[in-house]
């Protein structure tokens, strides 16, 4: 299975997708506005992934300001990372925020995943998720 990179916009993040690492980040404004066209190739390279998972997946996630689209496909990562976890495998979610109201409105989603290992951290800047 491939990578899947995805260099950052002004309206949308970039994507860091490795397999064989376990590793997808996803890192700036979630804003696109072909939502549809921007998230299907990294809906479709999940779908991939959790055919054949590694031992430990890495989801983490910095975004400062994101639209219903993008909520909605991250919404469907996050059933994909539970498939994952139901299947036995160690998958880890860290959630970097910079604004405690944005904090609030993300964990609203996040309580449909009650399994799910979500970790939130407060920064100052943008982080390096590298």
């Amino acid at each position: 299975m491939k990578d899947l990179i995805i260099e950052k916009t002004s309206y949308t993040p970039t994507v860091k997708l490795f397999a064989d690492e376990g590793i997808m980040i996803i890192k700036g404004r979630l804003i696109p506005f072909e939502g549809y066209t921007f998230f299907k190739p990294i809906l479709d390279w999940v779908h991939e992934y959790i055919e054949h998972p590694q031992e430990k997946t890495q989801f983490r996630i910095f975004t400062d300001s994101a639209n219903t689209t993008s909520a909605k496909a991250i919404m469907m990562i996050f059933k994909d990372l539970d498939k994952i976890r139901e299947s036995g495998y160690d998958v880890e979610i860290t959630w970097y925020f910079d604004d405690e109201d944005d904090l609030e409105d993300w964990k609203s989603y996040t309580e449909f995943f009650e399994e799910l290992p979500f970790e939130f951290i407060k920064v100052d800047e943008e982080p390096d998720l590298d």
